[in-house]
């Protein structure tokens, strides 16, 4: 486990010593602090490029409306901009994670795809992380629109939508009490997602999950 913080003095960073203590198991743990430029995410995001991490994890306000516009996030600018996979935890959502002892609860998975290649995307990634953490895990897709024979040959569950997408995604997460959501993404690739953010970052803002978002 390695800490990236911009600007705080390392004695001011958090330790994973005493989440060791109460787990009864080692965490090796670093703390790095990097210099603080104008940009807090481009302050972070070359030292994270040079550690070549397996996972980056996030946390977010997951602000809303003009918020968003004026101040930005630091987690979804991180996410956008990382090809490796990143947990991206809202503050006020439900880990799946018990800080007690540790246990880690990845029964239900919510993998959106528009298709096949999305899916798949995402359904490894998700399978990874949960192998990583020794938890069993039940996918199932979410989809809006026509279903293709592509998607239905994966073999999983699939929840058909209708609407918009970020709502049918939030919508089945709650349904379905999904512990996370893994999801692809292809970051800013329009106009609107400059103004309004991607489809990943609009369903973080509303998740009460953690989101695992995996760049295309």
């Amino acid at each position: 486990l390695i800490t990236i913080h911009a600007g705080a003095e390392a004695s001011a960073l958090p330790d994973a010593s005493q989440l060791a203590a109460r787990w009864g198991r080692p965490i090796p743990h670093e703390l790095h602090r990097v210099e603080l430029d104008e940009d807090v995410p481009d302050s972070v995001l070359e030292p994270l490029r040079r550690l070549r991490p397996d996972l980056v994890v996030v946390g977010t306000h997951a602000r809303h409306g003009l918020a968003t516009w004026l101040r930005g996030s630091v987690g979804e600018a991180i996410a956008r901009n990382l090809r490796v996979p990143v947990l991206v935890v809202p503050n006020r959502a439900r880990g799946f994670v018990s800080a007690e002892n540790g246990a880690v609860d990845l029964r239900k998975i919510v993998v959106p795809a528009g298709n096949a290649e999305d899916a798949r995307l995402g359904i490894e990634a998700a399978h990874r992380l949960a192998r990583s953490a020794g938890s069993w895990a039940e996918l199932e897709i979410v989809h809006v629109g026509p279903l293709s024979p592509e998607l239905d040959r994966l073999g999983l569950p699939i929840t058909r939508a209708g609407g918009l997408l970020e709502e049918a995604i939030i919508s089945a997460s709650h349904n379905l009490d999904a512990c996370l959501i893994a999801m692809a993404t292809r970051g800013h690739d329009e106009v609107g997602d400059v103004i309004l953010g991607s489809h990943t970052e609009r369903v973080i803002r509303e998740s009460s999950c953690p989101v695992l978002s995996i760049r295309i």
